[in-house]
C-alpha cells in the first residue's frame, strides 16, 4: 500500500512538473509582451490565448472540490470577482435595467429613440466590461494552476518573476540612458525618456519593480532551503532581499510614477 502511494504520489509530481511549463511560459510572456495599452491590442491578445491554453491545462483532471480544498476562502473570492464581471455582461429586461441608479438620461433616450423594449446589460459601456473579462483569463489561469501544482513547482514562476523584474530593470536603465529616441522601448508611449522596461506605462514598470522585494525573498529562503551549506544558503537572505529592495526602490523613483 505505501508503495502504491508513493508511485501514485511520483507519478502526480511529474504530471504536475510537465503541467507547470505552461504557467512558467505565460508568466513569461505576460511580463514581455502584457505591457502595451488599449492600441495595442496585439500583444495582449497572445497573452489572452496563452492564458486560455494554460486555463485549460489548470482545470484538465482537476474537481471543483480539490480547487476549494486548495484555495479555500481565496477561491472563493476569485469566483466572486469572476462573477461581478460576468453579470455586467448579463441582459436584463428594460423594466428592470431602467430602474437602476444612473439610468434615467439613458432611459429617456431609448424613448426618443423608440428602444424601449430593448434587453440591455448592466454594464453602461459592455465592450470595455468584455475586454476586463478577457484580461482575467491569464490571471485565473495562474491562481487555479498554482493550487494545482506542487510547491517546489511553483518555485519556478517566482524566478520567472524575479528574473524578468531584473531583466526589466536593466532594459529600463538603457532605455533612460539612451534617451526618448531609445530603439529599446517595445511600444510607443507618453512616457518615453522614462525607464519603461518591457512596458508602455511607467507606473506599470514601478509596481513590478515594486513586488520584487518580497519575491526576492522568497527564492532566498526557499534557495537556503534547498542548499544550507551552499554559498547562498550561506549567506543571510536579509542582506540580500535589502539590496534588492535598495535596487528596486531607485528603480520605481527612475520612472517618476506617482502611483
Amino acid at each position: 500500500m505505501k508503495q502504491k502511494q508513493m508511485a501514485e504520489t511520483a507519478t502526480m509530481i511529474t504530471e504536475n512538473s510537465k503541467r507547470s511549463w505552461a504557467f512558467v511560459a505565460l508568466v513569461a510572456l505576460a511580463i514581455v509582451l502584457g505591457g502595451g495599452s488599449s492600441i495595442f491590442p496585439g500583444t495582449r491578445l497572445v497573452v489572452e490565448l496563452a492564458g486560455v491554453v494554460a486555463l485549460a491545462i489548470a482545470l484538465g483532471g482537476t474537481s471543483a472540490g480539490q480547487f476549494r480544498a486548495a484555495g479555500g476562502m481565496a477561491f472563493w473570492l476569485v469566483l466572486a470577482i469572476m462573477a461581478v464581471v460576468i453579470l455586467q455582461l448579463v441582459p436584463m429586461p428594460p423594466a428592470l435595467w431602467s430602474g437602476l441608479p444612473g439610468r434615467e438620461i439613458l432611459t429617456d433616450l431609448s424613448a426618443i429613440m423608440g428602444e424601449t423594449e430593448k434587453w440591455r446589460p448592466i454594464s453602461l459601456d459592455w465592450e470595455a466590461s468584455l475586454r476586463s473579462a478577457y484580461f482575467l483569463i491569464p490571471a485565473l489561469a495562474l491562481f487555479l494552476g498554482g493550487l494545482v501544482m506542487a510547491e517546489k513547482l511553483t518555485f519556478r514562476l517566482l524566478m520567472v518573476v524575479l528574473g524578468g523584474g531584473v531583466i526589466g530593470l536593466f532594459l529600463g536603465l538603457i532605455q533612460l540612458s539612451m534617451g526618448e529616441d531609445s530603439p529599446l522601448y517595445l511600444y510607443e508611449s507618453l512616457h518615453q525618456g522614462l525607464p519603461l522596461g518591457f512596458f508602455s506605462n511607467r507606473n506599470h514598470q514601478g509596481i513590478l519593480l515594486a513586488i520584487l522585494p518580497p519575491v526576492s525573498a522568497a527564492v532566498a529562503l526557499e534557495l537556503q532551503r534547498r542548499d544550507p551549506y551552499g554559498i547562498i544558503g550561506r549567506m543571510n537572505p536579509v542582506f540580500a532581499v535589502a539590496g534588492v529592495a535598495m535596487i528596486c526602490l531607485l528603480g520605481v523613483l527612475s520612472t517618476g510614477s506617482r502611483t
